[in-house]
């Protein structure tokens, strides 16, 4: 499981079409479709630990067929290496969004499902199915996450339908907070994934906004993404200190206060809040212990 490099993300440029894909498979899928390739995958001890094996396989195939590249069995086409790398991060994400990490897992999969014969005859996934690093598909999550809510944007203001109701400032909000929170944890600039958040944010900043902002997108004001030298100062302050802060900390202040006098304050609060409850148990166990020696 090599490292991912920046050309690996490339199919985020075309996820727009990925998406429609998607939705495509979702929309047509027949879950009592049978199918004996896939339908084999409920009895092998091997995917036991996977929700509904068999269900990822039928959509993995309809979502092939759907594909540009693969339709017309093309691997000189122009799409092909981004379909390649688009239906490789979907299965992976797929087989393993409960925490499931084996070697070879996605490939186990893949090599059972060649043995279906009607299946890719052209062999058009040959080596090209295989078990993303774990912590880059983390990655690709996050991108795959903030590319979907920026295509929700843009179908908003361009008057398309969208598959969830929620308003247009839900999810400019979301992609701040989650661009951000993905800066503040990528701490080495020169990685693939500071590159590829870079390529969201160019894409981010060349929608436009509708006009007086009447489809409430705020993306001048408050979905506005931190420049990068925001996102430094705020790493510095929940990084730079002794102390670590997990994940879950750093979500909670992204979502509390959004300068960066108003996490400096939260932090100091913070403190004084784990001062407190160290001396209310300091004060509990003195009088603990002078009670028992009565």
């Amino acid at each position: 499981m090599a490292p991912l490099v920046l050309t690996d993300y490339d199919f985020f440029k075309e996820i727009e079409t990925y998406l429609k894909n998607e939705q495509e498979v979702e929309k047509t899928f027949e879950p009592v479709s049978t199918s004996e390739a896939c339908d084999s995958f409920k009895k092998d001890y091997d995917f036991e630990k996977v929700i509904n094996p068999e269900i990822i396989c039928k959509k993995f195939k309809n979502l092939f067929n759907t594909l540009s590249s693969f339709k017309r069995n093309l691997q000189s086409s122009a799409y092909y290496d981004n379909d390649c790398r688009f239906i490789n991060y979907w299965l992976n994400d797929k087989l393993r969004h409960d925490g499931i990490n084996d070697s070879n897992y996605v490939k186990k999969f893949y090599d059972k499902l060649k043995e279906d014969n009607a299946f890719d005859k052209k062999k058009l996934l040959n080596d090209k199915i295989y078990d993303i690093n774990y912590v880059d598909l983390k990655n690709l999550r996050v991108l795959y996450n903030l590319y979907d809510n920026l295509y929700k944007i843009t179908a908003i203001i361009g008057n398309k339908p969208v598959s969830k109701s929620y308003t247009c400032a839900y999810y400019t909000s979301t992609c701040v907070e989650e661009y951000k929170e993905a800066k503040i944890l990528c701490n080495d600039e020169s990685s693939t994934f500071w590159g590829a958040l870079n390529n969201f944010r160019d894409s981010y900043l060349s929608v436009k906004n509708d006009p007086n902002d009447e489809k409430g997108c705020h993306l001048n004001t408050s979905g506005k993404l931190p420049t990068d030298q925001e996102i430094l100062s705020y790493r510095s302050i929940v990084l730079g200190g002794k102390r670590p802060w997990t994940k879950d900390k750093i979500r909670k202040l992204i979502k509390g206060g959004s300068n960066k006098n108003e996490w400096e304050n939260q932090l100091i609060h913070s403190d004084i809040e784990k001062k407190k409850v160290h001396l209310d148990k300091d004060k509990y166990n003195i009088e603990y212990r002078s009670g028992g020696n009565l």
